[in-house]
């Protein structure tokens, strides 16, 4: 049986990983090109692909599925099943109904929750308790089709969003492999999923991760998690009369009830570690990062900045 796998991401390439190693090996793995990145804009391959070189599975490259001549050479591979997991790219109509076997999707929530490209930051964000993977059949809607197998997952207190990332994708590549003989011998009845209990989840823009320190702690530590590394979470500084953006890459909430009329008031403790005040709750830093500079530990950025003690974090302005 040929299998296609599109898929990009960490969370992909975690899916790939085990389908690889499992009977239902991929023949064919379509991903996008190699993209830029950094200062020196050095081309950098996906995830994917390079499991998919490293399993000695056929890469294919392309831009978009939307066009014919992707469609036409994504028909020409001959797939009786499509997987996808961790994509940005859309499958129209035309593909969905190539394979015999369907388009089945991995998506780390336990759909019809959190549809959409942020499920598992929104469990975070949202202080969920449990979260879990869906297979699904695609149809030509978002995260619509029906359920083939889910299974839940808890979420730990302090999870991250890459944290959980890891752990659900080696899950949904579990319970893929336990679905597929099963699917493929036509057995059982896939779930309609209900409507009504839909929850949709947004793509992030950067300023989504501009942090008001009038929230409590523990809704900042919650955004914290979630949105590392992306849109990642930041505050800002003045120093000589101008904003000075400072990434919090890593923090922790060390009180919960303490209230306070200066949000966002910088203060250290009695061993030198600087702590953000919140309208609930303090956040200690334990990590952060100064725009264009490397990423250092929250002793050593006060140690540099002793001036900023008792000075007021704001949201400043974004000027990007």
């Amino acid at each position: 049986m040929k299998i296609t796998f599109i898929g990009t991401g960490k969370f992909g390439s975690i899916v790939l990983e085990g389908l690889a190693k499992s009977k239902f090996k991929p023949s064919t793995v379509v991903c996008p090109y190699d993209k830029p990145v950094g200062r020196k804009q050095e081309l950098k391959s996906c995830e994917t692909k390079e499991i998919a070189k490293k399993n000695k599975v056929t890469v294919l490259e392309i831009d978009t599925l939307k066009e014919a001549k992707n469609i036409k050479t994504i028909k020409s591979l001959g797939s009786d099943l499509i997987i996808v997991a961790d994509t940005n790219f859309i499958l129209p109509e035309a593909i969905l109904e190539l394979p015999k076997y369907g388009c089945l999707n991995v998506h780390p929530s336990l759909l019809p929750k959190y549809r959409g490209p942020s499920p598992l930051q929104a469990a975070i964000f949202w202080g969920q308790e449990e979260t879990g993977v869906t297979i699904i059949k695609m149809d030509e809607k978002i995260d619509h089709g029906p359920i083939i197998i889910q299974q839940k997952a808890p979420i730990h207190p302090t999870e991250t969003f890459e944290s959980l990332r890891d752990r659900l994708a080696v899950l949904g590549m579990k319970i893929l492999i336990k679905a597929l003989p099963g699917w493929i011998s036509e057995k059982g009845e896939p779930l309609v999923q209900n409507d009504d209990n839909a929850i949709y989840t947004k793509k992030f823009k950067k300023e989504d991760g501009k942090i008001e320190w009038k929230q409590s702690a523990i809704d900042i530590d919650r955004m914290i998690r979630a949105y590392n590394p992306w849109p990642g979470t930041y505050t800002f500084f003045n120093k000589k009369q101008q904003f000075v953006r400072l990434k919090i890459i890593k923090a922790k909430v060390i009180e919960i009830d303490s209230k306070s009329f200066h949000e966002g008031r910088l203060i250290e403790l009695d061993d030198k570690t600087p702590v953000i005040l919140c309208s609930k709750g303090k956040m200690l830093l334990e990590e952060v990062q100064v725009e264009g500079k490397t990423v250092v530990s929250g002793k050593e950025f006060l140690n540099g900045h002793r001036g900023l003690i008792g000075s007021i974090f704001t949201q400043g302005i974004d000027l990007d």
